[in-house]
């Protein structure tokens, strides 16, 4: 996980400095003892970082400018269950997959593109009709 990059000493103490080195990892879910409020911490925090990277590549397209390569869509004031929320969640789940299938490697004349869908309840603004 973690490499050994230089040892100073200094005044008859060895200070160690190390980098890390491990891309990701996976933790044995039997390891883990978290509360159920842990749990949910733990994964909002892994869907902040997952927005987190969409907004910067965002972020980046705008200020290139190049506005080609940047393509958003809303459908906002979208009523449903959240049964059918989830359904209509799997059927883009599965395409994207379908479709990075198709284009995970990278070939000449190509460029990575980040893909994301984000189904929210809106309810700070729900408007009565």
């Amino acid at each position: 996980l973690i490499d050994l990059v230089e040892e100073v000493q200094r005044a008859g103490i060895v200070e160690k400095f190390y980098q890390p080195v491990a891309r990701n990892f996976v933790v044995d879910s039997g390891s883990m003892r978290m509360s159920d409020g842990e749990i949910l911490d733990s994964v909002n925090q892994y869907r902040i970082a997952l927005f987190e990277t969409i907004s910067s590549a965002f972020y980046s397209a705008l200020s290139r400018k190049t506005v080609p390569t940047l393509k958003i869509q809303l459908a906002a004031d979208l009523y449903m269950t959240e049964v059918e929320m989830l359904e209509i969640n799997d059927q883009l789940k599965a395409f994207v997959h379908e479709i990075s299938l198709k284009y995970k490697d990278k070939r000449p004349d190509t460029h990575r593109y980040l893909i994301a869908n984000l189904m929210v309840e809106d309810k700070e603004s729900l408007r009565e009709e």
